[in-house]
């Protein structure tokens, strides 16, 4: 998973905004995910 390169990356550079999804958000069928499931912050 990249999301904790992303969480370093975002505490070093300045972005002001990370989308942040799953492949299987864009498959027909498949539960999209949640903050909860990407253990985003709240």
């Amino acid at each position: 998973m990249v999301l904790p390169i992303v969480r370093i990356l975002t505490a070093e550079v300045e972005i002001p905004k990370v989308i942040v999804t799953k492949v299987t958000d864009f498959i027909g069928g498949m539960e999209p995910s949640t903050a909860v499931s990407l253990e985003l912050p709240p």
